[in-house]
């Protein structure tokens, strides 16, 4: 958008007088008491007055506000003030004229151009506060060094972001490059771009880094796009995206991480040392976890996967260089929307896997079953242990009947006796008198009189659950 923007400026001192002025209900009483004014703004102990109009100044080395059409940066010491009709001009001119400190917004914001973070700084906003979009970007909305990829950027701090894209295109809505980082309360909605990118080209950038309550709608949700990024931390994360996590990443842990819809929900691209706790899949169309390069020592617990609508778990190349393949400890699969027995690709693939990869604790509903495991050029090393119950299952029975035979067993799979089930006849020769019994192995159907002889001719739906 063309838009005329005023520079940033400090408020001239007739400025500051009107703003006490209207702060005390005093505006348009005269001039005497506009020297008045004048005068305490001077004093320190007024000072400290003016500056308690807005709630949080003091801790801070500046806080963001806003009246009518302006917003407004006071510095909490020396009452330095930046005003512009643009947020983006008055956070950034902020942000700029401090070497340490934090910038403290109290208003919700509306941004026509990004804002960069420097070392040792932080950006924190109000609670409930929110940043939306006015215009396509061609930086992230906010973002550390860009142009520096083997600097070693100092801490920062980012709480509290609430962006709202309105659908407009960035790189990132939110870029980081520095060590020892705290990024916490993160809701980013509607933007097409990646969520946020944890970014290093070759130098350890992220280090003892935290994200907390991160949620994220859009193309892409969480890239670790470093080549060493260690000792991460993640809680508390949701994502709703194409991808929802791209890793390649060293000692990552994470826990209470759920993934909605798009393509794939967790995409490793060389990741080593990766713990991930609570973890919850939905929807995906192509995986659920998807890798395409040598991973190693990935371990998931209790992990949930639910209408995986492709492959539920995909791995390439699972380590030659370092020890450890893949455990699953508590795989929950559940099917209600999607019939696995519908699809054409297998649920867990592996392909030149060199370590060992053990699922255990497998709690299945719906029609898996273990044996839908391909395995592609398997390695010294490899070996696949699978441990687990299904607990319900459904399907397709068809037989042939010849006339004679009236018993008719059904193997439904299950780690014990059903204590429900239903079956359905779905052809004329299987709609007769019968009765069914169930035991540990089979649903047995058996007829009052024998079926006719025929191909296929005895078919029913059945379904059953412990």
């Amino acid at each position: 958008m063309d838009r005329e923007r005023r520079p940033y400026r400090a408020l001239k001192l007739n400025q500051r007088r009107r703003e006490l002025l209207k702060a005390l209900g005093l505006a348009g009483l005269g001039f005497g008491l506009g020297m008045l004014a004048e005068r305490a703004i001077a004093h320190p102990q007024i000072e400290r007055y003016y500056l308690h109009k807005y709630s949080g100044v003091e801790p801070y080395s500046y806080t963001v506000f806003r009246e009518g059409d302006m917003y407004y940066a006071k510095n909490g010491k020396t009452g330095e003030v930046f005003e512009d009709d643009d947020a983006s001009e008055v956070i950034q001119s902020a942000l700029n004229s401090i070497e340490r400190g934090i910038v403290y917004v109290k208003c919700d914001v509306e941004l026509y151009s990004g804002i960069h973070i420097g070392d040792w700084k932080g950006l924190v906003f109000e609670w409930g506060r929110q940043i939306s979009l006015k215009s396509d970007l061609d930086t992230p909305v906010i973002y550390t060094h860009t142009s520096q990829p083997d600097y070693v950027a100092n801490p920062i701090l980012l709480k509290n972001v609430w962006i709202g894209g309105g659908g407009h295109t960035v790189p990132e809505a939110i870029r980081i490059h520095a060590w020892n980082s705290v990024i916490e309360d993160i809701n980013i909605v509607n933007i097409s771009g990646t969520g946020l990118l944890l970014q290093n080209a070759k130098n350890n950038t992220v280090v003892n880094t935290k994200l907390r309550n991160i949620r994220i709608v859009s193309v892409d949700g969480i890239a670790l796009d470093t080549a060493v990024a260690t000792d991460f931390q993640v809680e508390q994360l949701e994502l709703n995206g194409t991808t929802g996590w791209r890793i390649n990443a060293v000692r990552l842990e994470g826990s209470d991480i759920h993934i909605y819809g798009g393509d794939i929900g967790i995409h490793l691209q060389g990741a080593k040392f990766t713990k991930l706790t609570n973890v919850q899949l939905s929807g995906m169309n192509t995986a659920g976890i998807y890798s395409e390069a040598y991973n190693s020592d990935l371990q998931i617990k209790n992990l949930c996967m639910w209408d995986i609508k492709g492959k539920l778990i995909h791995l390439a190349g699972i380590s030659t260089r370092w020890a450890g393949g893949l455990e699953i400890d508590g795989l929950k699969i559940v099917y209600e929307d999607v019939d696995p027995s519908s699809k054409t690709v297998p649920e867990i693939h592996l392909q030149y896997p060199h370590d060992p990869v053990i699922i255990k604790g497998i709690w299945s509903r719906g029609g898996w079953a273990p044996t839908f495991v391909t395995v592609e050029n398997p390695q010294t090393g490899y070996e696949l242990r699978l441990e687990g119950e299904r607990v319900s299952n459904k399907g397709i029975a068809t037989f042939s009947g010849d006339g004679s035979t009236t018993t008719f067993n059904i193997e439904h799979g299950l780690v014990s006796t059903p204590s429900k089930y239903g079956v359905t006849p779905l052809t004329p020769d299987a709609d007769a008198s019968r009765t069914i019994t169930v035991d540990d192995t089979y649903i047995t159907i058996t007829f009052d009189t024998a079926p006719p002889s025929g191909t296929d001719n005895v078919k029913f739906g059945w379904w059953a659950e412990v």
